[in-house]
């Protein structure tokens, strides 16, 4: 695994973003047998995450271009997690009932590629216990809650997620429910990294492409 820097958290708070899955298709060129091409998929989805700064002083800018320099063109991973599901935007997050605090557990062991899993040290008996769209952090992989599910008596439920596990999971594995991370290479955006202080609220923009950790 390469090396891991995590954005710093005053950058959250100049920055906007978008935080959308990108689906990757498999395709297949036209030949002999099949004059016309093809495509089969989705085969993956990937979060891509899109960052604009709005920068207006020396001193976020100096920790900007820090961070970005750090990231070595995309050689160094960054920790990031989706800043529009927050407070500020959604409410708590998660926004069900989640669990007592903000990690709870694995509860049934899952393979990798599972779209469900079984997570327990909820908070029991609610009809909410995620609500789609929250967000969950196992390891150092993000999903996103795809249905509303509630917890049962012993506070456990089962969760449907996407993307599918990138890794498989085993009983008592935590899975963090508060702003949790992913890993992401910078694909775009560190050419640019000259400011004019004389401009207020100048925009950078940085464009990441997840990097799925799949090691055992």
């Amino acid at each position: 695994m390469p090396e891991i820097i995590t954005m710093p958290a005053e950058l959250y708070r100049t920055s906007s973003a978008k935080f959308n899955p990108v689906y990757i298709n498999t395709s297949a060129g036209p030949s002999n047998f099949n004059p016309i091409s093809s495509i089969n998929g989705p085969t993956a989805v990937f979060w891509a995450p899109e960052f604009t700064f709005a920068i207006s002083d020396a001193e976020t800018y100096l920790l900007y271009r820090r961070f970005v320099m750090k990231l070595r063109g995309g050689k160094v991973l960054a920790r990031l997690f989706d800043p529009t599901m927050t407070a500020e935007i959604f409410g708590d997050q998660p926004r069900g009932s989640g669990g007592a605090t903000p990690t709870v557990n694995i509860a049934l062991d899952a393979e990798a590629g599972a779209e469900t899993i079984t997570i327990k040290n909820l908070v029991a008996s609610q009809a909410t216990a995620f609500m789609s769209g929250d967000m969950l952090g196992i390891g150092e992989n993000l999903y996103v809650v795809e249905d509303d599910c509630g917890s049962d008596a012993g506070g456990e439920a089962t969760v449907s997620i996407q993307p599918p596990l990138r890794l498989g999971v085993a009983e008592d594995d935590p899975v963090n429910t508060l702003a949790p991370t992913g890993l992401f290479r910078l694909i775009s955006g560190a050419q640019d990294l000259a400011m004019n202080l004389d401009r207020m609220g100048q925009a950078f923009t940085l464009v990441f492409q997840e990097v799925p950790d799949t090691d055992a």
